[in-house]
């Protein structure tokens, strides 16, 4: 995947990869998504799968609100960036807020 981002980000009319579907599958948000599942089947957690899965949803269903770069920018890219770390930063606080939870004892 790493290798595929790179080919892309050099080559800005690419012959192999296109900027589709393909593409957001050897995405780095991809392969972000494809580590968490690995972390959520080595750590045996239903809540880390469920998780993991509305993130690759997201990813890999392309969600936009029109937003073009009509002059770009080395920044252009950041607004698209935005949905995903969203999805990714309130599974980290609602996986630091369920931690914090104090646990019956038995």
């Amino acid at each position: 995947m790493t290798v595929a981002s790179l080919w892309v980000a050099q080559h800005p009319t690419p012959t192999v990869f296109k900027p589709t579907a393909l593409y957001r599958l050897i995405g780095p948000a991809a392969a972000i998504g494809l580590a968490l599942l690995v972390l959520a089947w080595v750590e045996r957690s239903i809540a880390l799968f469920l998780v993991t899965a509305g993130y690759l949803a997201v990813v890999l269903v392309p969600i936009n609100f029109g937003w073009v770069a009509h002059h770009p920018a080395p920044w252009s890219f950041l607004p698209r960036l935005v949905i995903p770390g969203s999805v990714l930063l309130l599974a980290g606080v609602g996986f630091a807020v369920a931690q914090r939870r104090p646990r019956p004892t038995a």
